[in-house]
């Protein structure tokens, strides 16, 4: 009886002492922040979370760009040595361990980094929890492995999580300075058995894409531009790797605004040639929620390492589009881009897919977007393409179902079909699967191909002014499986899901995503709305795009 009273006592003791010590970090970080600039915002009462305030374009690289650029200028600075390398999904600053207690001195000095935050990794790979940089700098310094250092982002009551944008500051060792325990380490995870090679080596303390032990040429200092500066780093993170894709990657999107008066008197007086009942149709049957523009403030904010961005359209510009003079997105006219214009104006997406490879200066590697796909975390070209050029591939489980193509079913499915014919054809493959509604890689060569050998039926489309049974869908099911069966593309699924903003349940999905995005990609799909209800979707989309990609892109 009295171990128990003993035991409960204590337990209250140590919850009365954490308590306390949480008060005192709590007064503190309130005293550490008082006087900075900076934005601080209060959640749960008890949790501060210290935000760089941002009113104006916010670019992902960019980001990254200046948290490298504070990072090697204080150490720059100390005089501390260090070299730079652009891993798979971020910048790394490499550190040698010896000097790490001199490294965290000097960041400390800087403004920046002082209201940044940290995530530190240990010995046995534990990731600490954030804190401010210059509040708590790291502790147990000769235990860590690396250090994370990030900014979160303020705009009006959105904080954007900024980890994703970070940079790692990684400790490694000279072979010599290695313990015997971890010389044993090193020369196993690099299949070294005598120790003198581990002499005039590199050996990194966390793992690595490249190597457990970097020694001989690969670890002789060189220099690497980035952002327009050059930085030292060792000549092996020059090497073509076969992790990174370091071809150039353009972006194409087919837009229209349905809402405009011209092009609805255009396409009005095409439908009553097929069809004498038609009505004109009201603006809401177009409604145009400006998703491309915030498709565009994802690119910004995610895929900021695209090349290239082709607005494809019908002789219209997007009204936000202020700075279309930038060398980087440029507005692709149909009467510009078709083989043979006298077909225009068409209102088929198929039809306008048939000519995307033409437009002049596009890049082998593209990816086909439509305006209503956004990105909603950081990506890389690696999650399109192999560096070998081969392309990721996003095969739904959904199938084309077998015989003719017919009217009573949906366009996916009869093109699906057309589809199938040019690939047994050409390619000697009977194919059964649709791909997911994400964005679609693509390579020129193999568009010019397919047009060149089914140039029938590929001219048909493009002079179908109105989805048909006949038509074929040659960005989606037919480039898809076209380059699975000839050996270009390889399944590789990435997280991407479609929501039906049409629906009330879409608003639960679209909050969770909200708080954390699980996806790459999503699709803002609109289904058919109710005329009733058409105000309170447009809502829906509107509050989520804007809660999501508050910050304009460059274009705007």
């Amino acid at each position: 009886m009295i171990h128990k009273i003993s035991s409960s006592i204590k337990k209250q003791r140590d919850i009365a002492s954490r308590r306390l010590e949480a008060t005192k970090e709590w007064i503190g970080l309130k005293r550490y922040i008082r006087d900075r600039p900076q934005q601080v915002i209060l959640k749960d009462k008890r949790h501060l979370v210290l935000c760089q305030e941002n009113s104006g374009v916010f670019n992902g690289s960019q980001q990254s760009i200046k948290i490298l650029e504070a990072i090697t200028g204080s150490l720059e600075k100390n005089s501390v040595e260090f070299y730079v390398y652009k891993g798979q999904k971020a910048y790394s600053v490499i550190v040698m361990r010896a000097d790490t207690e001199k490294a965290i001195a000097a960041l400390k000095q800087s403004d920046l980094l002082a209201v940044s935050y940290y995530r530190p990794r240990y010995d046995a790979g534990l990731a600490i929890r954030e804190k401010i940089f210059g509040f708590s700098p790291p502790k147990n310094l000769g235990n860590m492995r690396s250090l994370k250092v990030y900014q979160h982002i303020r705009a009006g009551d959105r904080i954007l999580d900024g980890s994703a944008f970070g940079v790692f500051i990684e400790f490694w060792s000279k072979g010599e300075d290695l313990s015997e325990e971890e010389q044993e380490k090193a020369m196993s995870a690099a299949g070294i058995k005598e120790p003198t090679l581990l002499k005039d080596a590199l050996v990194p303390l966390v793992s690595s894409d490249i190597a457990a032990v970097f020694s001989g040429k690969e670890a002789k200092p060189t220099s690497i531009t980035i952002g327009g500066r050059r930085y030292p780093t060792l000549a092996v993170f020059k090497e073509n790797s076969l992790h990174t894709v370091d071809f150039p990657i353009d972006f194409v999107y087919t837009w229209v605004d349905g809402s405009d008066p011209v092009w609805m008197k255009e396409y009005d007086k095409a439908r009553k040639k097929i069809d004498k009942n038609h009505q004109n149709n009201s603006s809401s049957r177009w409604a145009n929620h400006n998703e491309l523009m915030y498709s565009l403030r994802s690119v910004e904010m995610y895929a900021s390492w695209v090349r290239n961005i082709y607005i494809v359209t019908m002789g219209q510009t997007p009204a936000f589009l202020k700075n279309i003079d930038n060398k980087k997105l440029k507005i692709i006219d149909h009467k510009e881009l078709f083989k043979d214009p006298s077909v225009l104006p068409v209102f088929n997406s198929h039809a306008i897919e048939t000519q995307l490879h033409r437009i002049p200066g596009l890049s082998e590697h593209f990816i086909y977007i439509n305006d209503d796909i956004l990105f909603t975390r950081p990506t890389y070209p690696e999650f399109f393409f192999f560096p070998s050029g081969v392309v990721k591939i996003q095969q739904s489980s959904a199938k084309i179902g077998t015989g003719p193509p017919t009217e009573d079913e949906s366009a996916p499915s009869s093109a699906g079909k057309n589809a199938r014919k040019i690939v047994k054809k050409d390619v000697g493959f009977y194919i059964t699967n649709k791909f997911r509604h994400t964005v679609n890689p693509q390579l020129r060569s193999v568009s010019e191909t397919i047009y060149k050998d089914n140039k029938k039926i590929t001219d048909k489309t493009m002079a179908s002014k109105f989805r048909s049974v006949e038509d074929i869908p040659f960005t989606s099911i037919l480039m898809q499986n076209y380059l699975l069966a000839s050996g270009k593309g390889v399944p590789a699924p990435y997280r991407s899901t479609t929501v039906n903003v049409s629906v009330d349940q879409a608003d639960a999905t679209l909050s969770a995503i909200l708080k954390k995005s699980r996806f790459v990609t999503i699709c803002l799909n609109e289904g058919d709305t109710l005329e009733e209800d058409r105000d309170k979707v447009d809502r829906r989309i509107k509050k989520f795009l804007e809660e999501l990609f508050p910050f304009p892109s460059r274009w705007e």
